[in-house]
């Protein structure tokens, strides 16, 4: 989602890209993946920006990204078994 904002942020502004990226993480939440790829195409003329990578159909969209967490906000971490 990196290069979507980085195409869309000269051209909308903050509200209307907070709103534009809340309309792809619903149906994300519910695994929709091609319902959000349409909404990421019709915000980006149709095209994905050079460099936008679309996420595997495995991710979980219930977790966070690095850039979902603020500094302030309280995120619960989980860290994977140590292996040594």
């Amino acid at each position: 989602m990196p290069k979507i904002y980085e195409f869309v942020k000269t051209t909308l502004r903050p509200l209307e890209i907070d709103d534009f990226f809340e309309q792809m993480r619903m149906p994300l939440r519910k695994n929709d993946q091609m319902e959000a790829k349409k909404i990421a195409y019709v915000i980006c003329d149709n095209k994905l920006p050079q460099g936008a990578v679309l996420p595997d159909s495995n991710h979980n969209w219930n977790s966070f990204s690095l850039e979902d967490i603020q500094i302030g906000q309280y995120a619960l971490v989980k860290l994977p078994k140590n292996t040594f």
